[in-house]
């Protein structure tokens, strides 16, 4: 509800960015998400009626990789990061995982909110 009434006031934004991240168990092919600040994990887990459906790779998405990148050079590229985004023709906002923002010029300011924005501090 609260994305939605952002979206009312900010017509451009597609990427909500949550303050979580995900393990792969590659032993059980398991993907597991944590919030960042260790909170319980089970509407993570457990809402995925929200979670994107590629059709044309046939996959659910948070998948814990970048599986289009997969499928077209093989490359096996880890998406940690969770957001909320709102697929193209669509009303609906999904849960999907990326990889580090930086490499994107698809993310903006203008198209881009947080729900939680963490900073990370370095030990000197």
């Amino acid at each position: 509800e609260a994305i939605n009434q952002a979206k009312t006031s900010l017509p451009d934004l597609k990427y909500i960015w949550l303050g979580a991240t995900s393990e792969i168990d590659t032993n059980a092919m398991t993907v597991t998400f944590y919030w960042a600040d260790g909170s319980d994990n089970s509407w993570l887990m457990n809402h995925n009626a929200h979670w994107y459906y590629h059709a044309s790779l046939g996959i659910s998405e948070p998948s814990g990789y970048d599986i289009n990148e997969y499928k077209k050079n093989g490359s096996l590229i880890r998406e940690p990061y969770l957001m909320m985004w709102l697929p193209p023709d669509s009303i609906a906002w999904s849960l999907n995982d990326t990889p580090d923002v930086s490499n994107y010029s698809n993310y903006k300011d203008s198209n881009m909110g947080y729900v939680v924005k963490i900073d990370r501090i370095s030990d000197i």
